[in-house]
């Protein structure tokens, strides 16, 4: 939804709001007034890095929007890492946001000089399950990554994911 929306509209304050209708076809007006001030209380990136995963989600079955809304907004806080705003090219408050934002570091241009491959190669998921562990330990883990026979996987972003999961229940020993 970003990329094929524009930087100008990207930028725009409030884009997770866009991204939400123009997906799902969902509005303010519909959700009910827990969930609106449960959302009011989110600082504007925060926010939009929220409403951005709940478009980015398949609510197609879902029942009782508000009510799923909710249980995201306490998944979300828990369990998210990296910045979807800059995952789609958007975010350029770095220091503001409080999230990770993957890609740029020594580790990332090492695998991008031997293999070719960027942050975008990689599925939301692994990308937030590395951006979860601390940053030295990223580097590591993305050296590890990079040494491997990549042209044998079947899928990169599980191969990452056993590599971080490996990596991280190493370092907690």
């Amino acid at each position: 939804f970003l990329r094929a929306a524009g930087p100008a509209r990207a930028a725009t304050p409030g884009v997770g709001w866009h991204a939400l209708a123009e997906v799902w076809g969902l509005t303010p007006a519909q959700m009910d007034l827990v969930v609106l001030a449960q959302l009011a209380a989110k600082p504007a990136l925060a926010l939009d890095n929220l409403l951005l995963a709940f478009a980015a989600t398949d609510l197609s079955g879902v029942q009782n929007i508000p009510a799923y809304l909710t249980s995201m907004i306490k998944d979300f806080e828990a369990s998210t890492y990296a910045c979807l705003r800059f995952l789609a090219d958007v975010c350029t408050d770095c220091r503001g946001c409080g999230l990770v934002h993957v890609g740029g570091t020594a580790g990332w241009r090492l695998l991008q000089a031997r293999w070719g491959l960027t942050y975008r190669h990689f599925d939301y998921e692994v990308l937030n399950y590395l951006a979860k562990q601390p940053p030295g330990d990223r580097e590591c883990i993305l050296h590890i990554f990079t040494g491997m026979n990549l042209r044998a996987a079947k899928s990169l972003s599980a191969l990452l994911s056993s590599v971080v999961r490996k990596y991280a229940s190493r370092a907690r020993r």
